[in-house]
């Protein structure tokens, strides 16, 4: 964390969403998307239709997107400002582009939301990436064993 600008209080990682805390997000997190204005940007595959909470607007990134949808980082400033967003919640389910992200857009608009969230949601947008290495999610949605659904992750 010091190496990359130290502690904030608006810093997290998409881990605390994970294994043993992944009940809460499903439960707890997701129900509160829908008092949000919710702005998704994820895989091109994706079927949003499918998520429990509206999106206003979804922005569809393809394979290799740090490479190729790195120009979504200017894309959504020009976007925000056009459009005066604000108060609003992007979640980011785009590998590390979702860093970048999250960082570029709180540095010049930081009063919306940026939530890297992972896969966390790749079972309910009908993707299918996620089932060779995502255990927890293989243990929440479809009862498969495995340990790290158990394991919880504490951020402090």
């Amino acid at each position: 964390i010091d190496l990359h600008g130290g502690d904030n209080d608006c810093l997290t990682y998409s881990n605390v969403l994970q294994n043993g805390n992944y009940s809460d997000f499903v439960e707890r997190m997701i129900p509160e998307f829908n008092s949000q204005t919710v702005f998704f940007v994820s895989n091109e595959r994706s079927n949003v239709e499918n998520l429990p909470f509206n999106v206003e607007r979804f922005f569809p990134i393809g394979d290799n997107c740090m490479i190729n949808d790195y120009k979504l980082v200017n894309e959504i400033k020009e976007f925000i400002q056009k459009e005066s967003i604000k108060n609003a919640l992007f979640l980011f389910s785009a590998a590390t582009l979702s860093n970048f992200l999250c960082y570029e857009l709180y540095k010049d608009f930081d009063d919306n939301k940026y939530m890297d969230i992972g896969s966390t949601l790749g079972p309910l947008l009908s993707l299918k990436g996620w089932m060779n290495s995502r255990n927890y999610l293989l243990s929440y949605w479809y009862g498969q064993p495995g340990h790290h659904i158990k394991q919880e992750d504490v951020w402090s």
